[in-house]
């Protein structure tokens, strides 16, 4: 597996927009693939997925959508107030009746698998109050 530095990843998504590609295709993209590394990673464990209001939370909120797709059971806590691409991903999975728990009453417990779609490469500021709780 590869990873990249937060300017590598950045360069890429810019790249893939220059190609044409339409930023929720590689937010469904993310989704997906990070659901794939899941299962292979966790199998059936179940999920508690923290999603913040930005691109970040929109991949979230499509990892716990492919994730429930796949027969994982999913619990979402989510900041509110996406836009664009991210709350198109919040429909989605609102579609699918799975609700979304405010991020403020976030918690997990033992054999639950905590994924973190709080921030992206685009955090540039220390971390305080709720966030800093959860992290």
């Amino acid at each position: 597996m590869r990873l990249f530095t937060p300017e590598a990843m950045r360069e890429a998504d810019e790249k893939a927009e220059a190609m044409g590609y339409p930023t929720l295709l590689l937010m469904e993209w993310a989704g997906m693939k990070a659901a794939r590394v899941y299962r292979r990673l966790f199998g059936e464990a179940p999920a508690v997925v923290l999603c913040g209001k930005g691109n970040n939370g929109g991949d979230g909120l499509a990892l716990a959508r492919h994730l429930l797709l796949e027969g994982v059971r999913v619990r979402v806590y989510a900041a509110g107030g996406e836009g664009g691409d991210a709350l198109l991903m919040r429909r989605a999975l609102e579609a699918l009746g799975l609700p979304l728990l405010p991020l403020e009453e976030a918690s997990w417990g033992e054999g639950e698998v905590l994924v973190d779609a709080l921030f992206g490469t685009g955090l540039k500021r220390p971390l305080e109050g709720l966030y800093a709780g959860l992290v």
